[in-house]
């Protein structure tokens, strides 16, 4: 049976998780960070892709990216994948995939699911024990948007713009926001809709979706849609 292709809907947030082959990292050092976003950057700019938020980890990638098209996402990922692939295999001489498969995609409702999401990924190297505050990671885009880090590559998403009219209001609204985090209820929400690239939002997210694409997705797991009948979709 031929595989279901992702749903993506231009002009809206999607939360991209691409993992590891056999996770085994697919970032070694600095500079493979650093190769990664300068063409993450350069592909966004070149396809018009929105680059809202990040997280980098050894084994995987979160990336919070708003496409013009279907099209401009398939491209720069396929793309900025390829280019990673070339990168670590040239740098480390080694051979073969560092992907396991295809990435997930999961269209985000805007307002206070995206602005989860990127609490969501730029708090994931404290909840994975990597660092004891956000700020000192210095893979994700919270060092950014917070101005104590490299901001080209940044993009920042209505929802953060609107949270203040100045950047310093706003970066002290963010951090309030940060510090409270997501619950364990949004986390399982925001997880299960990237593993299995379902819709991040409420249920009249799913209404607000098949109005635009004829598509009625409902998710399965934590967060399913309630009262969601007839020719439904499952991801």
């Amino acid at each position: 049976m031929p595989r279901k292709a992702r749903l993506v809907i231009p002009g809206h947030s999607h939360h991209i998780l691409h993992k590891a082959h056999n996770r085994q990292p697919v970032f070694k050092a600095d500079a493979d960070y650093l190769e990664y976003l300068s063409e993450a950057a350069r592909l966004a700019r070149n396809l018009a892709v929105n680059l809202h938020g990040w997280c980098l980890l050894p084994e995987e990638v979160h990336l919070l990216v708003c496409p013009p098209s279907e099209q401009a996402l398939s491209d720069f990922m396929r793309d900025l994948a390829g280019h990673h692939t070339r990168h670590i295999n040239t740098r480390y001489q080694q051979d073969g995939t560092i992907w396991a498969g295809r990435y997930r995609c999961s269209p985000v409702e805007a307002g206070q699911w995206r602005l989860g999401c990127l609490r969501y990924m730029e708090r994931l190297p404290v909840h994975r024990g990597l660092v004891a505050c956000a700020r000192y990671y210095p893979w994700s885009s919270f060092r950014a948007r917070m101005g104590i880090g490299d901001g080209r590559w940044l993009h920042p998403d209505p929802d953060y713009l609107a949270l203040a009219n100045d950047d310093s209001e706003r970066r002290t609204l963010y951090k309030e926001l940060m510090a409270v985090g997501c619950s364990d209820h949004e986390r399982r929400i925001i997880e299960t809709a990237a593993e299995r690239s379902q819709l991040t939002g409420d249920s009249h997210f799913v209404d607000k979706v098949e109005a635009m694409t004829g598509r009625r997705i409902v998710n399965r797991g934590p967060g399913r849609p309630k009262g969601s009948g007839g020719n439904s979709e499952k991801t």
